[in-house]
């Protein structure tokens, strides 16, 4: 018998499943996690949230599985109301995403489509992070060959950065060398930029770690650890974590900088807009350990992992104790229900 995947089963299972499962984890273990987790990891419900209102003035966001599912389409109840209750409550709130297949207007258009109340100037996207970083901290002003999407590049062409790759593969495929080795190459290539790329091939491999052997190439990634997500039983979707493993692995021994989370430069990207951010009074709030609990430690906020999207209850009690966040709580609808 063939399963066969439909749109309705995995909205089906995406809303069930994570659930019941971290219901079942919840219940067996309530007692037990929150007495492995209360000395450096505090538990928020109703009756201490109110604690990162009291605190903290800015809200740094993740957007997958915090505003809305991590298959990017899902909503979550009462997200938007909780996000106004704490602009009401004073909260200056910054969306902050590694997700590199929105340019910043495409991510503007899809929280207004999902009806958040929210300025231009608040979103934070991996993709405008590292056009910038090539243009403005690395300098490039020659070619950039692009393993990534179209919003990559859309945020490279506003900031006229000359860049090429994007899409399938011109050539076709071979693995003679004959055949590789008359394949086309331009000669002014100043850095190799890698993403998410749903044509990843063995010619793109190819190209990327032959530019990669001019050491004076820049090599740099939007981000490398999210690895990819469970879209249905036993179906289980890459992200970009693999897309640059691929890359890393054809191109050894070059070694890459990661523009966006958990790298701290992101945070550098958004001071640049607002300069007046307090460290002190930052909270960091996403569904990651590996981004956006990193993320948070390594510019030194604070943080709050929420337990609906990457990571689940027992992720967090399988975490070391100086990986752990501040906070945790099941999802935003929580401010939602105490403010």
């Amino acid at each position: 018998m063939v399963f066969k995947l439909t749109r309705t089963v995995y909205h089906t299972w995406t809303k069930l499943t994570p659930r019941v499962l971290l219901t079942d984890g919840i219940r067996q273990s309530s007692v037990d996690a929150r007495r492995k987790l209360s000395s450096n990891c505090y538990h928020l419900d109703c009756s201490s949230a109110k604690r990162i209102v009291d605190k903290y003035d800015t809200i740094l966001l993740d957007c997958d599985g915090v505003i809305w599912g991590t298959d990017h389409v899902s909503r979550m109840d009462k997200v938007n109301e909780a996000l106004y209750k704490l602009r009401q409550h004073g909260k200056q709130l910054l969306f902050v995403t590694n997700n590199s297949l929105y340019s910043t207007n495409t991510f503007f258009d899809k929280f207004v489509q999902y009806g958040f109340d929210i300025n231009h100037d608040e979103i934070f996207c991996i993709t405008s992070a590292t056009a910038f970083y090539l243009k403005s901290v690395l300098g490039v002003k020659k070619s950039v060959y692009v393993i990534g999407s179209e919003a990559m590049g859309t945020e490279l062409q506003n900031l006229k950065i000359d860049h090429f790759g994007i899409g399938p593969e011109p050539d076709s495929t071979s693995r003679k060398i004959d055949d590789l080795l008359d394949m086309h190459f331009r000669d002014d290539v100043e850095a190799v930029l890698v993403g998410f790329d749903e044509y990843l091939c063995y010619n793109k491999l190819y190209k990327a770690s032959s530019y990669l052997q001019d050491p004076d190439c820049h090599f740099v990634v939007t981000s490398d650890v999210e690895m990819g997500t469970k879209i249905g039983p036993n179906r289980y979707r890459p992200s970009v974590g693999t897309v640059v493993g691929a890359v890393s692995a054809a191109a050894y021994p070059r070694k890459y900088t990661v523009v966006g989370k958990p790298s701290s430069f992101l945070y550098k990207f958004i001071k640049l807009k607002f300069p007046e951010l307090n460290l002190n009074k930052i909270i960091t709030i996403g569904d990651s350990l590996r981004s956006d609990v990193k993320f948070a430690k390594n510019i030194g906020s604070d943080s709050a992992l929420v337990l609906s999207g990457a990571s689940d209850m027992q992720t967090l009690l399988n975490t070391l104790d100086m990986d752990k966040p501040n906070y945790y709580f099941q999802n935003l609808a929580l401010f939602a229900e105490v403010l």
